[in-house]
């Protein structure tokens, strides 16, 4: 009987852990980002030309200074499904 009183008292004492706040968004400068949008159109040149390796490397170059660019992550999916569909 003393232990469930005991466990009643102590569940109410540990208080419950905050979630990490969202890191902040990054915020890229206008050099930056006008040379993440040359590179996402030379993506998209890449992967029109059936390069994707090419497209991919660049994707992946945007993603890593805008990790939250639309555009380049619709890319990355597009080419991912125009690689897969190419492996035999």
């Amino acid at each position: 009987m003393f232990a469930l009183a005991f466990l009643a008292a102590c569940q109410g004492s540990v208080p419950p852990k905050k979630p990490a706040p969202a890191p902040a968004p990054k915020v890229v400068s206008a050099e930056e980002r006008a040379a993440l949008d040359r590179d996402y159109f030379l993506a998209v040149g890449a992967y029109e030309k059936g390069d994707y390796a090419e497209a991919l490397r660049l994707v992946k170059l945007i993603l890593a200074a805008d990790p939250v660019n639309k555009d380049a992550q619709a890319l990355r999916s597009r080419v991912a499904a125009a690689q897969k569909a190419a492996t035999p």
